[in-house]
């Protein structure tokens, strides 16, 4: 079979997106299939494997986050500030205009990169989001190739998002509809990530009978390595992973933790991965030390007594951590949102945290469980059908 995979997110890239679908697509070619792979990537990235179209975007828009603003407004000069200011207000502007999604710059030279291949013949294309350019991109070979089967896969939702919208949904609910009717009547499978992303489709599109759920796929292989507890006396708690303003934030936790210093002395939690802006309380017992490469992340990950993990607010996104945290088997501290909703129902060794929390209650949890770790036939059985070969093989079904 010959399968087209279009995705902004690919080696060397270090995103969750990217990581799924470099998986997926080692897998098809080692049951034989020829793979082909439209990527974004940054100028003068490489590609790192012979079958993969790397479109280098021109100029990427960026910009300070609040933070750094407003770290260098009180050194600046007044006609500095007045310029911090004002770059604030064309982000604002900026970011009300621009359509589908952030990446919009990338839309014409994936199309493009599309049409040069329309001649050749795949039996299956699939376009992957969080950016809808990939979507728009994989339909709009369709319109070359017809009998070619057309999967869409939503990592993040793109119009039913309202903690993250991609866009001005204001602006822009009619095109956004109007470009995602279009492509999901066309699709022989439109995949989502959890139910809750699904039941807002479905409730959405109703008439729609190609929504499916595909879950984050885990690799237990590369995660599950038995843990011996070296040092009761100073546990390790790690987290590793994004936060993001008004979505997942840590000052619920770092509160936290710092009560259960009273309670329990000697352990120290550590954090990796971007702040995106968000503030970090720092203290002797808790530190953060930014952005890990991806294979130093699983290590970090192995290395640690318990796990820390920050839910969501209110928003369809699942992160697909959560079952690399099952597939390590260990311990696991989860932080809940207001929304008091657990990721981990059916994992035995998990602690929920929430604002009504005994911390004595957390204290016992941790001795009584620092040193336990799943089975490997445990993890497995909860993660079935998050498998790298059941999920690849569902894309594979009619």
């Amino acid at each position: 079979m010959k399968i087209l995979i279009i995705n902004y997110h690919y080696p060397p890239s270090e995103t969750a997106h990217s990581y799924r679908w470099a998986q997926l697509a080692d897998y098809y070619k080692n049951q034989g299939h020829q793979v082909d792979i439209i990527a974004g990537g940054k100028k003068g990235e490489s590609d790192y494997v012979d079958n993969v179209t790397r479109i280098n975007c021109p100029y990427t828009i960026k910009s300070n986050s609040n933070g750094s603003i407003a770290k260098k407004t009180a050194k600046l000069s007044i006609i500095h500030n007045v310029k911090v200011q004002c770059l604030k207000v064309l982000k604002k502007v900026y970011r009300s205009i621009f359509w589908p999604d952030g990446l919009w710059h990338w839309l014409p030279f994936v199309l493009f990169a599309v049409l040069l291949k329309k001649n050749k013949k795949y039996d299956l294309v699939i376009g992957y989001s969080p950016t809808f350019s990939a979507v728009l991109s994989a339909h709009f070979y369709k319109f070359f190739n017809n009998s070619t089967r057309l999967i869409l896969d939503f990592g993040d939702p793109f119009s039913v998002s309202k903690a993250m919208p991609v866009n001005n949904y204001l602006l822009y609910k009619k095109i956004n509809h109007l470009t995602e009717l279009n492509a999901f009547r066309v699709a022989s499978k439109v995949t989502f990530t959890n139910e809750k992303t699904y039941k807002l489709y479905h409730e959405k599109y109703p008439k729609i009978e190609a929504f499916s759920v595909s879950p984050h796929l885990v690799d237990v292989d590369l995660f599950y390595k038995k843990h011996i507890v070296k040092n009761v006396e100073c546990l390790r708690f790690g987290y590793v992973g994004a936060f993001h303003k008004g979505i997942r934030e840590p000052g619920f936790t770092i509160n936290v933790l710092e009560e259960l210093k009273f309670s329990l002395s000697g352990f120290t939690a550590i954090f990796y991965g971007p702040l995106n802006g968000v503030q970090f309380k720092e203290c002797e017992s808790l530190c953060h030390k930014g952005i890990v490469q991806r294979k130093e992340a699983v290590q970090l990950l192995q290395s640690f007594d318990i796990l820390i993990h920050v839910e969501n607010e209110d928003c369809p996104m699942s992160p697909s951590k959560i079952n690399e945290y099952i597939a390590l088997g260990k311990p696991v501290i989860n932080f809940l949102s207001k929304t008091n909703v657990s990721s981990f129902d059916s994992y035995p060794l998990v602690f929920d945290v929430s604002a009504k929390t005994d911390i004595q209650k957390l204290k016992v949890f941790i001795v009584n469980n620092a040193r336990k770790q799943l089975a490997r036939t445990e993890v497995e059985s909860l993660l079935e059908g998050c498998a790298l070969s059941h999920v690849a093989n569902s894309y594979l079904e009619n």
